[in-house]
């Protein structure tokens, strides 16, 4: 029997058909018609919100965010039904992905300093404030919330200026102004006071040490905030149990973990992140990429998520094979930066450098109205002590956005590196001129300049710092260092040592305040003291640039080698 083929006319017909399926594909999948299909879910979820079928609404508003991830009302409005919900931690994760995927708008950064803050939270919604301040310098909401977070966090000089600069922003009396008089009127207390400050039975109490806080770990918008994994909440927790099962090869337990992260936060990032992980830890590598591709879809640029696919993609085949994965992330969102950051440090891993190179060094092309990857090729090269190069894409990066803060820092702090202390002196001067509000730049440039010696302008110049933090009581053991330091220049002996061994008692494996109260023990003539602390210093293994300055000091006489000490002048000579 032969079998039936079509004819001239059939194979048309069928061609014909074969067409308007491809077209109606392409057209079902292209971005207008995507885009409309993301508002239609989008009104859904509004619809089905006003009607409080939440689990209906929030389901819509997850199909909207896969149709456009981007999508900046559909997230915000999930994440306030999330808080409505008493869900924080879910609300805090969608807009950590709106300021992943939006850094350029300060409204992202507010809305999640402001869920931090209520949190509890200091130094996090501090560094997300510094964000949208650095976009919008003239918002003085975010100016009086950081001015109450550098209170509590005991920087007073900081607090200060934030509420001179909200008040001046903010327009007639509102809750804002408010909260600034409030910090002002505390810091005047704080300072010997005016007859019209007075204590208010609100005042926020003071920060505890920052070791001892649960977000001094989260640096919001780092390069090195990939290497630190901080979930907030209920979600830290299930992942700190999930991680414990992990290495007791608990797998029932672990399971356990995650099927109800899966029931409780669905269609989260989370569900999926914590089945990737336990699936690659049971060496199921194809489900591990799977679960964890799905998270990155619910949180397109989530660092913790990139991470997990990196060290998926490497035990799958190898750690070149990482980066060529991560460098198509990046060639796909040619905004993910930190995914070509991670590439090129794989490529290393791989014994690549080339590529490396060249991963970072087509984030400039890619990304030509962005200083982030200026920003990453100059760490990469500092990270390989190729600082002068490091310096080269940093001055590169400055000709092309000569307003980039973290560009001029970086530059002060590779020129401090190596030496080239005036160079230094002059880019923290320089982010001051730019931004006289950022009160942690006085510290580290006071840091730089009490080291010194002989350069009266340079001494004038760390006095002038020294008058406007002296009241500070920082809650954070290495500004404390550098302010026993600035007191120890001064001369005055009992102030410094108060902070220098207060900062020692709370971050001991810290060599730099060992060192810096071995040198006023040595001033005092307190010999055995001071060779215990150097003995401290040199024990830690870190780095610290006094280190060749502490071996002097211990091979002499602490008493008459106390001259060795990086610019140690006893008061009075």
């Amino acid at each position: 029997m032969r079998r039936w083929l079509p004819g001239l006319r059939g194979w048309i017909a069928l061609c014909g058909t074969a067409a308007t399926l491809l077209l109606v594909a392409l057209l079902w999948d292209s971005r207008f018609v995507t885009a409309r299909r993301a508002v239609f879910h989008l009104d859904r979820a509004r619809a089905h919100l006003a009607s409080h079928e939440l689990p209906q609404a929030r389901a819509e508003f997850r199909a909207s965010l896969r149709l456009q991830p981007e999508g900046v009302e559909a997230r915000r409005e999930l994440a306030a039904m999330e808080l409505g919900l008493g869900n924080w931690e879910l609300a805090f994760l969608e807009l950590e992905s709106l300021a992943e995927l939006h850094p350029e708008d300060p409204e992202s950064w507010i809305a999640l300093a402001g869920l931090m803050a209520k949190r509890g939270w200091l130094e996090a919604p501090e560094a997300a404030l510094d964000r949208a301040l650095e976009i919008a310098p003239r918002r003085a909401d975010a100016r009086a919330l950081r001015a109450d977070l550098r209170f509590r966090l005991g920087r007073y000089h900081g607090a200060r200026l934030d509420a001179d600069a909200a008040l001046a922003s903010a327009a007639g009396e509102s809750e804002i102004t408010r909260g600034a008089q409030l910090t002002l009127a505390r810091v005047a207390l704080l300072a010997g006071g005016t007859s019209g400050a007075r204590k208010d039975a609100d005042a926020p109490a003071a920060a505890v040490p920052r070791l001892l806080r649960d977000d001094a770990q989260i640096d919001v918008g780092s390069l090195g905030a990939w290497m630190r994994e901080a979930w907030p909440g209920r979600l830290g927790e299930a992942r700190r149990e999930l991680e414990a099962q992990l290495r007791q090869q608990g797998w029932t337990e672990a399971q356990r973990i995650v099927d109800s992260a899966r029931r409780a936060y669905p269609d989260s990032v989370f569900a999926p992140y914590l089945r990737g992980l336990l699936e690659l830890a049971r060496g199921n590598v194809e489900e591990a990429e799977r679960q964890l591709s799905e998270a990155l879809i619910a949180a397109p640029r989530n660092p913790r998520v990139v991470v997990a696919l990196a060290r998926t993609w490497s035990r799958k085949k190898n750690a070149a094979f990482a980066g060529e994965q991560l460098m198509r992330l990046a060639d796909r969102d040619r905004s993910f930066a930190l995914a070509r950051y991670l590439a090129a440090r794989a490529l290393v891993e791989a014994r690549d450098p080339i590529h490396a190179e060249a991963a970072l060094r087509r984030g400039v092309e890619l990304q030509p109205d962005s200083p982030v990857p200026y920003r990453q090729l100059a760490d990469y090269y500092f990270g390989l002590d190729r600082a002068p190069e490091a310096l080269r894409i940093c001055d590169q990066g400055l000709e092309r956005f000569p307003r980039d803060l973290a560009l001029r820092m970086m530059v002060a702090q590779i020129s401090a590196s190596f030496g080239r202390i005036g160079d230094a002196a002059r880019a923290y001067e320089a982010v001051l001129s730019a931004s006289p509000d950022l009160d942690i730049v006085e510290y580290r440039l006071a840091m730089l300049l009490a080291s010194q010696d002989g350069d009266q302008m340079l001494s004038h110049r760390a006095a002038e710092i020294r008058d406007d933090l002296q009241r500070d009581s920082p809650s954070d053991p290495l500004l404390v260092d550098v302010l026993g330091w600035l007191h120890y220049r001064a001369g005055d002996m009992r102030r410094a040592r108060e902070l220098l061994e207060a900062a020692v008692r709370t971050v001991p494996e810290e060599p730099r305040p060992h060192f810096h109260l071995a040198a006023l023990y040595a001033h005092e003539g307190k010999r055995d003291l001071a060779r215990t602390e150097l003995d401290a210093a040199l024990r830690s293994g870190r780095p610290f640039a006094e280190r060749l300055d502490a071996l002097r000091m211990l091979r002499k006489d602490p008493v008459s080698g106390r001259r060795a000490a990086a610019g140690v002048v006893p008061p009075g000579h």
